[in-house]
């Protein structure tokens, strides 16, 4: 489901194992690809430092990532939008060329309310600070 238009390509995959890994540094949203298939751009790493005098306020924090660093970025985000069933990532020109001149991603999933939760309270750290975030109605919860 990618698009061929260079300057306005975008990618669309389902995250079946959608997660937030916290660790004593950073706090780490994933959205992964099947491990079966390594050549896959299905995948999202969304990232931000959890200590203060390292982090970067704003949205130059957030590092994200296609894996296996396939394709890695810190900031250059003009929109993440979460919303019940799907996270929508959008990217400035630089950072879309850098992405692997992807200006979008959209990424589907399916989690049980808890888990949805877990992964917005994730976005909300990893965002912190950033204009570009916000929630579809009803996400608040």
């Amino acid at each position: 489901m990618t698009t061929s238009d260079a300057s306005a390509s975008s990618h669309e995959f389902v995250s079946h194992h959608s997660a937030v890994d916290e660790s004593e540094f950073a706090l780490t949203v994933g959205f992964p690809r099947d491990p079966a298939d390594e050549d896959s751009l299905d995948g999202l790493i969304l990232q931000r430092g959890r200590d203060p005098q390292e982090d970067v306020r704003g949205i130059q924090g957030v590092y994200v990532e296609i894996p296996i660093q396939r394709h890695v970025a810190h900031g250059g985000i003009t929109e993440a939008m979460l919303g019940r069933d799907r996270f929508i990532l959008r990217f400035d020109e630089a950072t879309a060329h850098k992405m692997g001149s992807l200006r979008e991603i959209l990424v589907h999933f399916d989690l049980p309310e808890d888990d949805f939760h877990v992964i917005r309270d994730g976005l909300r750290f990893v965002f912190t600070g950033c204009s570009c975030y916000r929630e579809e109605h009803g996400n608040a919860g």
